[in-house]
């Protein structure tokens, strides 16, 4: 009872729960993640952080800076996240349309590509030009504050109120955008006459038609506050196609992707090697044990052997490790964490066949 008791109590004083997810254990066991981590680490000169932790040397310090970080990152993906939802092909013609700039970029290589170049470099860019990336995700924000905001709870009363009334919205909407004043109210009036039922048609009829003019003027008055949140709603586009533009004149990784696209380049994702498929750090413990290992899977009778063949078979097992860890390194896309792993290579020159049990 007293453990559900302090849990309950607990919950009711801290509601908000701590950000625990990802850890950042999570993040360096996933490959993207742990790249992106990885070259946030480096944007920021921190790459000694990264050097103590694959070491498990880490201080007190250490681990006050990791947390930070990681807080710092998991918000920063989050805001990838966000910002992607908003990269669509139509999303990105609407801004396009609100902002010369960025309707340049449109024009050159079109929307679906630019799709393309945003979402595969956007968690690259969040990390490595973090001023240009906050102030897009700004524009985001504020964006999507209004749109879910104001802009929903309008689209909300109107839709509802055409509900009731048994209108099309569709067809309102059709008829609302007709230039027109007089034109516009017959076509409302049209709608709301399609929505009669019987009893209301007959109304209609003994009122002269005044009954469905009165309504549909009505809603006509509507036409004013829908105008001014679309001009409300065109300022975020603008905004976003703003930081879009800057971004991509601006950044030379988005640029870059953007030259590839224009000239038919295939526009890769970021795909640097993760912590987790850099294996384990070779120190002279981990050799030895690794030699054990191996002694014991493949040289069964290995005290019967001559001295010349223990050698042999040492610098032969010394070699391998040393190769197949080289091999990691060597790869086109060892990133950040291959220059990190690439400072412990200097343990195969300190460790010798005689060393080895």
């Amino acid at each position: 009872m007293l453990e559900e008791y302090d849990q309950k109590v607990t919950e009711q004083e801290s509601p908000v729960k701590p950000e625990w997810k990802p850890t950042l254990k999570d993040i360096l066991k996933d490959t993207n993640q742990s790249a992106l981590f990885g070259k946030m680490l480096e944007n920021e000169n921190s790459q000694y952080l990264a050097e103590r932790m694959v070491k498990g040397d880490l201080d007190e310090k250490d681990i006050y800076l990791l947390e930070e970080k990681r807080t710092r990152f998991s918000i920063k993906m989050e805001e990838v996240e966000s910002i992607n939802k908003n990269i669509t092909p139509e999303k990105l013609k609407a801004y396009a349309r609100n902002n010369p700039d960025f309707e340049k970029i449109i024009k050159l290589i079109g929307p679906e590509a630019a799709v393309n170049i945003y979402e595969k470099n956007m968690g690259e860019f969040a990390v490595t030009d973090p001023d240009r990336f906050n102030a897009l995700s700004e524009q985001t924000k504020n964006y999507d504050e209004y749109f879910s905001g104001e802009w929903k709870d309008l689209d909300d009363r109107i839709t509802n109120e055409l509900s009731k009334k048994k209108i099309d919205s569709s067809v309102f909407a059709k008829a609302l955008a007709i230039e027109d004043r007089h034109d516009r109210i017959d076509a409302i009036q049209a709608s709301v006459k399609k929505g009669y039922n019987w009893y209301q048609k007959i109304g209609n009829l003994f009122t002269l038609g005044d009954m469905s003019n009165n309504t549909a003027r009505k809603l006509e008055k509507n036409k004013i506050v829908v105008d001014n949140a679309r001009e409300e709603l065109k300022k975020y586009q603008s905004g976003i196609g703003e930081m879009l533009a800057y971004s991509t004149s601006s950044n030379e990784l988005i640029r870059g992707a953007l030259a590839k696209e224009l000239i038919g380049e295939k526009v890769e994702v970021f795909s640097d090697k993760g912590l987790n498929e850099m294996g384990r750090v070779p120190t002279e413990e981990k050799i030895q044990e690794e030699w054990l290992q191996y002694k014991a899977r493949n040289l069964k009778k290995w005290k019967d052997t001559t001295p010349e063949y223990q050698d042999e078979m040492k610098e032969l097992f010394l070699d391998s490790q040393k190769k197949e860890f080289q091999k990691k390194l060597d790869t086109k896309n060892s990133g950040f964490w291959g220059s990190i792993f690439s400072l412990f290579t200097s343990v195969f020159n300190g460790i010798k066949k005689g060393d080895l049990k």
